[in-house]
């Protein structure tokens, strides 16, 4: 299985190892009202590589998700490898960030997840970035705005941004 879609699934409290779906290229979960948390069972227990080929993971209309809980640091496991695509659209009590390493990926879209907190600093492949109507964009300094992120940014959008927080070790003039 190479696409999976979890539309509607209104009754749906948690979600099963899907990490372990080795072949999973396209994930999208849509409309699970039920769903509250994403924890560790999604990756699959004791999987070192949590799903290995997914390309592209959509998450839409969760109304009541709150947490996306990261792989503890002290597991050796590296999950989402190959992650180019991630969007999170209208999940409005979402308030965590994102997992801290996704090496691959190279689109965010973040849309109406009003008390979520977007970080940029960590996606070194990140080519476009969209945060329309989100609590926060925490980034090292202004450049994580800039190509001198990446060189490859090719798209940037940030639109109705309640705060934009740079850690006030650095002090750059722009």
């Amino acid at each position: 299985m190479t696409v999976l879609r979890l539309e509607r699934c209104e009754n749906c409290t948690s979600l099963s190892s899907l990490g372990l779906l080795s072949l999973l290229k396209d994930l999208t979960i849509t409309g699970m009202n039920g769903l509250k948390s994403i924890g560790c069972e999604i990756y699959g227990e004791g999987c070192s590589k949590p799903f290995p080929s997914l390309n592209a993971l959509y998450f839409t209309d969760l109304r009541e998700w709150e947490r996306w809980e990261p792989i503890k640091a002290n597991e050796q496991v590296e999950a989402f490898p190959c992650l180019r695509n991630l969007s999170i659209v209208n999940c409005p009590k979402l308030s965590r960030r994102l997992p801290d390493h996704l090496p691959s990926l190279e689109k965010l879209v973040i849309k109406d997840c009003k008390q979520f907190v977007v970080s940029v600093s960590s996606f070194p492949m990140l080519s476009q970035i969209e945060s329309v109507g989100c609590k926060e964009v925490i980034t090292s300094s202004l450049t994580d705005y800039l190509p001198e992120v990446s060189d490859s940014v090719e798209y940037f959008r940030i639109w109705q941004l309640v705060k934009k927080r740079v850690p006030e070790q650095r002090n750059s003039t722009y």
